[in-house]
């Protein structure tokens, strides 16, 4: 659990400090599945579930959650990214948290 933990932490530090004006969210998904398959045996969670096509779910301003990355999905200064990874390991091991970012 703590393994799972620590991968989750440390995604989200490293998505906040990659978001971008211009960016979109699926250079955010991009980021978030390497860094997660960068690390032995987790896989993103997410990936496949239910046909999920992304690794996180990224959401701009009014969308809640479970927002679906894409190129078409542009960040700018105004935006307000709730982004949510989740690594996987085992079904033990799986963590969900979320984070958001101006």
């Amino acid at each position: 659990m703590a393994e799972g933990g620590a991968i989750l932490g440390a995604a989200l530090v490293l998505l906040r400090d990659s978001v971008r004006p211009g960016m979109t969210t699926l250079e955010l998904d991009q980021i978030a599945e390497r860094f997660i398959r960068d690390h032995d045996g987790a896989t993103p969670a997410f990936k496949g579930l239910y046909g999920f096509r992304g690794s996180a779910c990224i959401s701009i301003n009014e969308e809640i959650v479970h927002g679906i990355p894409s190129k078409k999905r542009v960040l700018n200064l105004a935006a307000t990214t709730p982004t949510r990874p989740s690594p996987y390991r085992s079904a033990r091991s799986t963590r969900k948290l979320s984070g958001c970012w101006m």
